[in-house]
């Protein structure tokens, strides 16, 4: 994964789970449910997310990631769509008909424009973007999303592969 000039590019290397420092209370920040299996790009993701004032969860899988969600507390999910034990697509189907889904940011590098409209039909998606994306631009975009009034329309075209 390359990082350059605030890009995020993915690559698929084992490492260790990053942990990411920032506000620690809800009352210092929103909180953004990052999963993801690629560490590197998550890691990279996080920083920018930090430097926005969000907290930062990580998980690995949509498995996981439904889990997490179920205890609440999250602002916005960030869900990439090549997921072991669960993918991106599976949780967003089990997020469907439920009451109280944050939005989404749907990230992946294997997205197509077809693929991209039928995201963006599900009712909690705001944003699909394909790897690599611009990373300073999807962190403001993920503050506004978290701080948008509760009920604020989402615009969804904005964010269609970044």
């Amino acid at each position: 994964m390359a990082a350059a000039a605030g890009r995020v590019t993915p690559a698929s290397r084992p490492g260790r789970r990053p942990e990411v420092d920032g506000p620690k209370s809800m009352a210092e920040a929103e909180k953004v449910l990052i999963a993801d299996n690629d560490d590197q790009v998550v890691e990279v993701m996080a920083a920018f997310l930090v430097r926005q004032g969000l907290a930062v969860e990580t998980v690995r899988d949509g498995a996981a990631a439904l889990a997490r969600l179920e205890k609440g507390g999250i602002a916005l999910l960030v869900c990439d769509l090549d997921m072991p034990r669960m993918s991106g697509e599976d949780l967003l189907d089990r997020l469907r008909d439920r009451a109280g889904v944050p939005p989404v940011v749907v990230i992946s590098g294997w997205v197509d424009e077809r693929l991209a409209r039928a995201l963006q039909r599900h009712p909690a998606v705001a944003r699909v973007l394909r790897k690599p994306f611009d990373l300073a631009p999807f962190a403001r975009d993920a503050a506004a999303l978290v701080r948008a009034p509760e009920g604020a329309a989402r615009p969804r075209e904005q964010g269609l592969f970044g």
